[in-house]
């Protein structure tokens, strides 16, 4: 415990002292631009990179109102890779890039934290899932410059918001608790199945998730 508190104590200096990034792991779209010293390799600035039209791509189609699946479907579509190679854009991958104010022109460290899981559904240890931080806890790194931001603060602000709404107004929030829900896996492809009810008919059921791979660029499951 005294270890990893002092890792964390470590990073956050780097950060809130130092107004350096945490890790060399750059947004999506962005590379690093190093120099050296004191003997060391430092990051700089945020520079585009390879992928940088893609990311542009996508806040375009955000700030046209596209919803998040059809972004995914469109880059599927087009046979974008996806950030770590593969062919399938999931929705978490373009709420992350969406979220992320360095597309703004303000680069943030410590926004997100490890932590315990509530409860494991297979066997692990340690500190294996992510939380989101308050915006109130981030750092803000406001000599760390970043090249060519996608969008401005204000366009950055109003996705924002929409996400927010879309959120507070989200028709797909659990109303039925499923006694099964999470401990189900589909024969055929192996993903996880989710419960369904139809109230008016009076039956409950349990579907395969992937039968919305079509969304995001994956061949749907029967």
């Amino acid at each position: 415990h005294r270890a990893q508190q002092g890792a964390a104590d470590g990073l956050r200096d780097r950060a809130a002292k130092r107004g350096l990034p945490v890790n060399n792991k750059a947004p999506y779209g962005y590379q690093f631009r190093f120099a050296e010293h004191q003997g060391k390799r430092v990051p700089v600035a945020l520079e585009p990179g390879i992928t940088y039209p893609v990311a542009v791509q996508i806040w375009k189609w955000a700030m046209d109102g596209t919803p998040i699946r059809k972004i995914c479907h469109e880059l599927a579509s087009n046979n974008v890779p996806a950030p770590r190679g593969g062919r399938a854009w999931y929705p978490g991958t373009i709420h992350t890039i969406l979220t992320n104010p360095a597309y703004a022109g303000r680069f943030c460290a410590l926004r997100s934290y490890v932590r315990e899981p509530q409860q494991r559904r297979k066997e692990s240890y340690g500190k294996s899932t992510c939380g989101k931080r308050p915006a109130s806890e981030w750092v803000w790194l406001d000599d760390f410059p970043i090249i060519d931001p996608v969008v401005s603060w204000a366009g950055w602000e109003a996705v924002q918001d929409r996400l927010r709404l879309n959120k507070a107004e989200s028709q797909r929030k659990a109303k039925r608790l499923f006694i099964l829900g999470g401990m189900l896996f589909c024969g055929q492809c192996g993903k996880r199945m989710s419960g369904y009810s139809v109230p008016k008919q009076n039956w409950y059921a349990y579907r395969c998730t992937g039968q919305y791979g079509h969304y995001i660029g994956m061949k749907s499951c029967r």
